[in-house]
């Protein structure tokens, strides 16, 4: 699949999240933030960041994760506040997303399995915890 299309089936998925955890948003692309989404009257910008297969290792086998690139341009630069308030980690096959403030310690690459994305409100549960550290 190319790379516009899961990119542009994130951004679906993650605003579908988003509606289903009663936060209003739009797909709109601004200053490079994917999504725009209204919590408790504050404008918070979502970096988006899909991925439709599992890594590989170095010897060609797929391995158990999902690696996400946590980053902008080819010289893979760590996203900033500058830059977006939130990304949101998609896994496209399970269709769930995971949520964090760009604040965090979150590395440029960042590795998920399976069991991550499939626990008990992940969406809303990461959500909840990005804004609220960001409130701070």
């Amino acid at each position: 699949m190319l790379e516009t299309r899961i990119g542009r089936i994130g951004e679906i998925l993650t605003s579908l999240w988003l509606d289903k955890i009663n936060v209003p948003n739009e797909i709109c692309h601004v200053a490079g933030a994917d999504i725009i989404a209204e919590y408790h009257n504050i404008i918070y910008r979502i970096q988006v960041k899909a991925r439709q297969k599992k890594d590989f290792n170095r010897h060609g086998n797929r391995r158990s994760v999902y690696a996400f690139q946590i980053c902008k341009g080819g010289n893979k630069v760590k996203l900033t506040r500058e830059d977006c308030d939130i990304v949101a980690l998609v896994c496209i096959p399970l269709e769930k997303v995971i949520f964090c403030h760009v604040d965090s310690n979150i590395k440029i690459t960042t590795r998920l399995k399976d069991q991550e994305f499939l626990k008990k409100n992940i969406a809303q549960l990461t959500w909840s915890q990005s804004v609220r550290a960001l409130s701070k």
